[in-house]
C-alpha cells in the first residue's frame, strides 16, 4: 500500500464506527426500558404494599371497634386515628393505580366499602353508650357488617391478583429487558475489541510495511553506492581500455603504408577505414628492391581485440624485407637475398597458423609482386577476393583467384600472373566493398563494383578512389558499418608523373557482406 491507511481500511473503519453506533443506540434504547421496567416492578410492589395496608387497616379499625364494644375506652384515639387514616390509604391507593383502568373500577368500588365500613363504624362508636349500646353492639355482631368485610377482603384480593399478573408481566419484561441491554452491551464489547485489534493489526500491517520499506530503501542505497562505486572502476577500467585500444590502433597503423613509396612508372593510392577502433583489415606497399613492389591487403575474420592481434602478427611477418621477422626474402645468399615466390608466403603463414577451433579464425590474404620494368604482376589468393584489372581505355574485370583462407586447408597455394600494359590500373580491397549494404539491405555487389570503377577509369587515379568511396557512401544511405573496408590500388603510367595526395580514408562509416558474381579473368597460372 502507498498511503497510511487505504481506501478499504477507511471503508472497514466506517462500518464498525457505525454499527457501534447503532449498538450504542440499541444499548441505550434497552438500558432505558431495563429501567422503566424495573420502575413499573417496583411501582407494582407498592401498590401490593398498599394493598395490604388498607386491608390491615381496615382489619385494625374493626378489630378497634370490639376492643370498645367491650369497653376498653383506652383504645379510642388510635381507633380513631386509624380511621382517619382510611381515606389517606384510599387516596394513595388510587394514586398509585392511576394508569391501570381495571383497578380503578375495582378502588372505587373498594373506597365506596370503606367508606360505608367506616360510616358503620363511626356510627357504632357513636352509640356505644346509653340505652342503643345493646343494638350498636348487634350491629357490629350481624352478618351486614361482617359480609361488608368480606366484600372488602375480596375486593382487595382481586386487585392483589391483578398486581400479581401486572408484576409477573413486568417482571418478564424486566427480565428480557435486562438480556437485551446484556447482550447489547456484550455485542458493543465485541465490536469495540474486533475494532481494536483491527486497528491494531492495520497498525502492524503499517509498521512491517513501513519497515519493509526502510529495509529496501537502506539496500537501495547500498546498491546504489556499490553501482556508484562500481560503475566508477568501469570508468576507469574503459578509460584505460579506450587509452588502450588508441595505443593497440596507434600499432596497428604502423603497419600501413608511412609514405608511399615514390617509385617511376607507378602511382599508388590506398584508402584503410576500419568499422571499430581496432580492425581486421590489413594492406602495405612493400619494395623489394629492383624496380619489385609487395603489394598485400589481408582480412582477419571478427573484429575487436582478437582479430587485431592476430593482424599485427600476420603484418609483422609481411613487413619490409628489412625487418628480421619478414618472410618476403629469402636469405640463401647473404650478399644477394632472394624474393621470396607469392606462393610460398601463402604456404608459409598457412603452416604457421593452422584453424584454431578455439578461436575459429582464420584469415584471407592476396599478396603480389609487381615488376615496375615488366608491368607483370605475379600474385596468390588465400580465399580473398581476385585483384580488379582496369586496362587503360578497356572494361574492369576481376581476375580469377582460386585458394583457401589461411589455416583452412592444407593443399598447395598457385601462383598467378596478369600482366598490366602502361596506363593500367589494379585493384586490391577486402570484401568491406563489395559486402556494403543499403536500407533495404541490398549488397553493392561485385556488378556496382565493376560499373563504379569503370566510369572513373578517365579522371586520375585519387579522384577515381575518392569517388568510388562516395558512391558507396551514397549506397549505405547512412547504415552503420558492419565491415572493415580497404583498398590499394596501383597505375603504371608511360611517363612518371607526381603522384597524388592519397585518399588517407576518404571518409567512409559503414560497410556490409557478398552477393553477385564477379566477372572473372582467368590470368596466366605460373
Amino acid at each position: 500500500m502507498n498511503r497510511c491507511f487505504g481506501k478499504w481500511h477507511l471503508v472497514g473503519f466506517g462500518l464498525i464506527i457505525t454499527l457501534l453506533l447503532v449498538n450504542s443506540g440499541i444499548a441505550y434504547r434497552n438500558t432505558r426500558q431495563l429501567h422503566v421496567d424495573a420502575f413499573w416492578v417496583a411501582h407494582t410492589h407498592e401498590v401490593l404494599e398498599s394493598l395490604d395496608d388498607l386491608l390491615s387497616a381496615v382489619r385494625d379499625a374493626d378489630a378497634g371497634r370490639r376492643r370498645l364494644l367491650t369497653g376498653r375506652e383506652n383504645d379510642l384515639k388510635p381507633y380513631q386515628a386509624t380511621l382517619a387514616a382510611l381515606d389517606v390509604k384510599v387516596e394513595r391507593l388510587q394514586r398509585l393505580a392511576v394508569d391501570n383502568d381495571h383497578q380503578q373500577i375495582r378502588i372505587r368500588r373498594l373506597e365506596q366499602l370503606v367508606w360505608e365500613k367506616r360510616e358503620e363504624l363511626t356510627r357504632t362508636i357513636a352509640v356505644r353508650k346509653g340505652p342503643e349500646f345493646e343494638a350498636a353492639r348487634h350491629v357490629a355482631l350481624t352478618d351486614p357488617a361482617k359480609s361488608r368485610m368480606v366484600e372488602i377482603r375480596g375486593v382487595i384480593a382481586q386487585m392483589e391478583q391483578g398486581e400479581q399478573t401486572l408484576l409477573a408481566e413486568r417482571k418478564a419484561a424486566n427480565d428480557h429487558a435486562y438480556q437485551k441491554a446484556l447482550a447489547s452491551g456484550a455485542l458493543a464489547a465485541l465490536m469495540g475489541l474486533a475494532a481494536v485489534s483491527g486497528f491494531i493489526w492495520i497498525l502492524r500491517r503499517q509498521m512491517e510495511e513501513l519497515h519493509a520499506r526502510l529495509t529496501t530503501h537502506l539496500k537501495l542505497r547500498r546498491v546504489q553506492a556499490e553501482l556508484e562505486e562500481t560503475n566508477a572502476r568501469l570508468e576507469s577500467v574503459n578509460g584505460r581500455m579506450s587509452r588502450d585500444l588508441e595505443a593497440a590502433a596507434k600499432i596497428q597503423k604502423t603497419f600501413l603504408p608511412s609514405d608511399t613509396p615514390q617509385i617511376p612508372g607507378t602511382e599508388f593510392v590506398w584508402c584503410y577505414r576500419p568499422c571499430d577502433e581496432l580492425a581486421g583489415d590489413g594492406l602495405n606497399i612493400i619494395p623489394l628492391g629492383d624496380g619489385r613492389v609487395g603489394l598485400y591487403i589481408l582480412d582477419v575474420s571478427g573484429h575487436g581485440v582478437s582479430a587485431a592481434l592476430l593482424l599485427v602478427t600476420l603484418s609483422r611477418l609481411l613487413s619490409p624485407p628489412s625487418e628480421p621477422s619478414s618472410i618476403l626474402m629469402r636469405h640463401q645468399d647473404l650478399d644477394r637475398p632472394e624474393i621470396t615466390p607469392v606462393a610460398d608466403v601463402a604456404e608459409r603463414l598457412n603452416q604457421l597458423f593452422p584453424y584454431d577451433m578455439a578461436t575459429e579464425q582464420f584469415t584471407t590474404l592476396l599478396y603480389g609482386v609487381l615488376d615496375v620494368a615488366t608491368g607483370e604482376f605475379r600474385y596468390v589468393s588465400a580465399g580473398h577476393p581476385g585483384p580488379l584489372h582496369l586496362p587503360a581505355g578497356g572494361r574492369p574485370v576481376i581476375l580469377d583467384s582460386p585458394g583457401f583462407p589461411i589455416g583452412l586447408a592444407e593443399e598447395a597455394y598457385g601462383e598467378r600472373c596478369v600482366h598490366l600494359a602502361k596506363g593500367d590500373r589494379l585493384y586490391l580491397y577486402s570484401d568491406g566493398f563489395p559486402d556494403a549494404m543499403n536500407r533495404s539491405g541490398e549488397r553493392f555487389g561485385d556488378v556496382r563494383l565493376l560499373e563504379a570503377i569503370g566510369r572513373g577509369g578517365g579522371a586520375p587515379l585519387g579522384e577515381a578512389i575518392a569517388d568510388l568511396l562516395g558512391e558507396i557512401t551514397r549506397w549505405r544511405g547512412g547504415e552503420r558499418v558492419q565491415d572493415d573496408s580497404s583498398i590499394l590500388a596501383v597505375e603504371l603510367a608511360a611517363v612518371p608523373k607526381p603522384t597524388e595526395p592519397k585518399p588517407d580514408g576518404p571518409n567512409i562509416e559503414n560497410w556490409t557482406p557478398p552477393e553477385t558474381a564477379p566477372t572473372v579473368a582467368e590470368p596466366a597460372l605460373r
